[in-house]
């Protein structure tokens, strides 16, 4: 694992500048987003750690997927961590600065493992036959195969290869916006941007391109800065370390 320590904003917009057009049924992608983002509210100060790579952790290892959010959870206890909740995941992908993707502003083609096809469902998600019909539309590579797709914090395949399950304390086991969250983005053509969540899937969802990775609370700092940053202006301001 991996130690994330800074200052987080909660509410954060970016603009785009160059977006793709989309096809029918194609979820919106910005190919580069303006150089400056607004911060609304406080900055708040974040000490915990993250997997470096996609679970089982291991570069040069296939991540998993068709992995329910109850079955991601319980493997991230098997190992004395939890899963992420959103927050965590956004903040190890865009650094301090505020980058809306983790490799920066652009979507640079091949730095990460995107827009490699078009993503379809494994039906049923379970069962004998899933590993054949998963092998015919697979398209994740090895975690850490992609070495340009790494966050400010060092942490690989934020973006793309596959999204992953996290735990939204506000949200509901039982409907809408659910506490089982799918953040970031797959290897097909979704938007994979840092704080890109989707709060429609129940628990029990399974899916060829959704997988997770595990966080743990890290021991207080020896000298813990305030817990809270004023934000000095509003508007938006350049792409940088909070002011």
């Amino acid at each position: 694992m991996i130690l994330v320590e800074g200052y987080f904003c909660p509410f954060v917009a970016h603009r785009c500048k160059t977006a793709r057009r989309a096809a029918a049924g194609e979820e919106p992608v910005c190919e580069e987003f303006e150089p400056e983002v607004l911060c609304e509210g406080s900055y708040e100060h974040l000490r915990y750690c993250v997997d470096v790579f996609e679970y089982p952790n291991q570069r040069g290892v296939l991540p998993a997927v068709l992995v329910s959010f109850d079955e991601a959870a319980r493997a991230c206890e098997t190992e004395g961590k939890r899963l992420c909740d959103p927050r965590e995941l956004a903040f190890a992908c865009e650094g301090e600065a505020v980058h809306p993707y983790a490799v920066g502003e652009r979507r640079l083609e091949g730095s990460c493992r995107w827009d490699a096809g078009a993503e379809a469902r494994v039906t049923p998600s379970r069962g004998a036959n899933v590993a054949t019909q998963l092998a015919l539309l697979d398209r994740r590579v090895p975690s850490g195969d992609s070495p340009r797709c790494v966050s400010p914090f060092g942490v690989f395949d934020l973006a793309g290869n596959v999204a992953e399950w996290a735990y939204d304390p506000q949200g509901s086991k039982n409907h809408e916006p659910f506490a089982s969250v799918v953040a970031g983005g797959a290897w097909g053509a979704s938007a994979s941007t840092c704080r890109a969540g989707d709060t429609s899937h129940a628990p029990a969802h399974r899916a060829a391109t959704l997988g997770f990775r595990c966080c743990s609370d890290a021991s207080p700092a020896e000298n813990p800065p305030p817990a809270r940053r004023p934000n000095p202006r509003r508007g938006f301001r350049p792409i940088g370390p909070p002011p």
